[in-house]
């Protein structure tokens, strides 16, 4: 797809799961890797939450109510 301002998009797959859609392999192993990334992003999150509420201001319920809506 291109704009006519030049900018352009490639469209990978239709829908929200472009990781299955575009998957090689099987799909229980694709949204294996998935959800095994996103745990492993909340635990960085989560281990480096001092760093990040004093970078970003957040207080730990704004933060926590984040983590939350990400699953």
């Amino acid at each position: 797809m291109i704009w006519p301002e030049g900018k352009a998009v490639t469209i990978l797959a239709e829908g929200r799961l472009v990781n299955l859609g575009c998957a090689t392999g099987h799909p229980s192993f694709v949204m294996s890797n998935g959800f095994t990334n996103q745990v492993m992003a909340q635990m960085e999150l989560w281990n480096k939450l001092t760093i990040i509420k004093t970078r970003y201001m957040c207080s730990s319920n704004i933060w926590m109510k984040s983590l939350h809506s990400c699953t």
